[in-house]
């Protein structure tokens, strides 16, 4: 518990970052969408593959600074190393996506079996799920493309 108190802020920091280069990204895709089909959907899968580098590139930068701040704590004896610790604060600023395709997921299948309840639980939480992450739906649009060419 300790550990999330001190490094709130950094998670929260990497959320909004993730929201910052989604926001970027979806702007981008309506930009290209008037364009003619096969055009759109390449610059579509360019911009995401783009937009997904950048946002690693954010990520680098953020573990970076959190190395320069901590090598002084450890080289003066007040903290222990972590290698993992860039990781672990990446994993828990995406708890909210987990949880929002862990709904999905069990929404999806629990329409599957004939429930028809969880159909609209499920197309809420998809397009939440959707919105927070527009940065892989060119490349997911890209993949399941290259699947109909069939």
């Amino acid at each position: 518990m300790r550990f999330l108190k001190e490094h709130s802020y950094d998670i929260v920091r990497l959320y909004i970052n993730q929201i910052g280069i989604t926001i970027f990204s979806l702007l981008l895709y309506f930009s290209s969408s008037s364009l003619d089909g096969s055009i759109a959907l390449k610059l579509q899968v360019g911009i995401s593959i783009f937009a997904t580098l950048f946002y690693f590139v954010l990520l680098y930068t953020a573990a970076w600074d959190w190395g320069a701040n901590d090598i002084i704590r450890i080289e003066g004896g007040r903290q222990k190393k972590n290698i993992f610790k860039g990781a672990f604060l990446s994993v828990l600023s995406q708890v909210i996506n987990f949880i929002l395709a862990g709904v999905c997921i069990l929404t999806i299948s629990l329409v599957m079996n004939g429930s028809e309840g969880a159909n609209s639980v499920f197309f809420v939480f998809n397009l939440i799920l959707r919105f927070t992450n527009a940065m892989y739906l060119g490349m997911l649009q890209g993949i399941f493309a290259s699947f109909e060419a069939d």
